[in-house]
């Protein structure tokens, strides 16, 4: 109950000593957050087309996150990981959110980067993918 609110507030504390100012980052991290969606969405929609079943669908969908996260450069830096890893990282899409996020909150030069190119690109290919694929799609639920 009260652990995470105190954990925050510590953590907060902790940032303001440091002399970071988050306050002021704030919109550019919830902008920056939502860009994620735009490589997400065409991956559901995808994968929603292409499964018939609501339980595959959730299976795939749940062994697919952990192996996502764990591919990504969010819990480490990604160019000290073994090469398979590194390959893996560089095909996930979270790696270049992840990365983008993380630069400019710790303010590491310019919010555009090849983060946010690999992030507008792999957003416009998994787009056009998607709308290959619903193009095509017989809507018509065949689930009972």
């Amino acid at each position: 109950g009260l652990n995470s609110p105190l954990t925050g507030l510590i953590s907060l504390l902790v940032i303001f000593i440091g002399g970071v100012n988050i306050l002021l980052k704030i919109p550019g991290l919830m902008l920056l957050s939502c860009l994620g969606i735009f490589i997400w969405v065409p991956i559901g929609i995808i994968i929603g087309i292409k499964i018939d079943n609501y339980m595959k669908r959730d299976l795939v969908a749940n062994l697919a996150t952990l192996p996502l996260m764990l591919s990504s450069s969010a819990f480490y830096n990604i160019l000290e990981a073994p090469v398979v890893i590194k390959v893996l990282g560089y095909l996930n899409p979270l790696t270049y959110h992840v990365n983008l996020i993380r630069d400019y909150s710790l303010s590491k030069g310019s919010i555009i980067s090849f983060n946010l190119l690999m992030i507008f690109v792999l957003s416009f290919i998994l787009f056009v993918l998607a709308f290959i694929f619903l193009k095509n799609v017989k809507l018509v639920s065949g689930e009972r």
